[in-house]
């Protein structure tokens, strides 16, 4: 009924037409500072997330940024995300005087993924200035660049291989920038046979070290690990370990030097209940 008596009004009054010459007046006025508007917001909840995760974890610490680089030194480190009963800390240190390339190798499921990630998030807090989940972490400004849960497409017709080029190539672009780059490369080329992975894997970590960059690259492929032999001093094995109690695996999630000399593939495919 009330709409009824505000059209009858309304219409001769040119009401839905003064309303419209109103806001495209308002547009003309104020519509080029909306983006700024929403810039100042987005800081603004940003600011306030940082905050609450300040107050949520109070033993965090922040990240020590000096000039000197590439480096990333860090003692303790955890996956913020992790609950305090589950997540194990490691130690973890590139560039400096120590290793450019840290090459992880390890079974299935022991930790070597989550590691990486704890990395790449660590180097992305503690440069943004938010606190980190270890005791001590030393770097310095690095440009982060990762292949890491790649996909094939369907839609884009795309194999998980040429999904994972495309991803490197857009890492070795960044070598170009004035920054170092910090790399994240997991289960490189994995999606190929293991004479091409082993012959791309060696130019590409072998060249990106050379031109200035540090990272971390996990595989399956034990091969890899002959890289650390062409690279000498800049490279570094290391792995983690897991170990058979009665039925079932378990995992220390413990950093440790060295290539890995086990595979639990068929430890796991057994306690699934899969048979050959």
């Amino acid at each position: 009924m009330q709409a009824d008596v505000i059209a009858v009004i309304g219409f001769p009054l040119l009401w839905p037409a003064r309303k419209a010459l109103g806001v495209e007046a308002w547009r003309r006025a104020h519509g080029s500072d909306i983006a700024s508007w929403m810039r100042a917001v987005g800081a603004f909840e940003a600011l306030c997330s940082v905050a609450t995760w300040c107050d949520e974890h109070p033993t965090y610490r922040q990240a020590e940024v000096v000039a000197d680089g590439p480096v990333f030194e860090a003692e303790g480190l955890g996956h913020p995300l992790l609950p305090d009963g589950r997540c194990v800390l490691n130690d973890v240190n590139l560039g400096g005087l120590g290793p450019r390339l840290l090459l992880l190798s390890g079974s299935n499921m022991s930790g070597k993924s989550t590691l990486i990630r704890a990395v790449g998030m660590t180097v992305a807090m503690g440069l943004a200035g938010i606190p980190v989940r270890a005791t001590r972490l030393k770097l310095s400004a690095t440009r982060v660049g990762a292949s890491i849960r790649v996909r094939d497409s369907v839609v884009h017709g795309e194999s998980r291989f040429y999904a994972e080029l495309k991803r490197l190539k857009q890492v070795v672009g960044l070598v170009e920038a004035s920054l170092p780059v910090f790399f994240l490369f997991d289960e490189i080329l994995g999606g190929t046979n293991s004479h091409d992975r082993l012959a791309g894997a060696s130019g590409l970590l072998v060249g990106l070290i050379r031109r200035g960059a540090i990272g971390i690259c996990s595989t399956h492929d034990l091969a890899l690990a002959g890289i650390a032999v062409e690279l000498g001093a800049r490279a570094m094995n290391a792995h983690f370990a897991d170990r058979v109690e009665g039925d079932r695996l378990v995992f220390d999630y413990k950093l440790q030097p060295g290539v890995s000399r086990r595979t639990n593939a068929m430890e796991l495919m057994l306690a699934m209940g899969i048979r050959a």
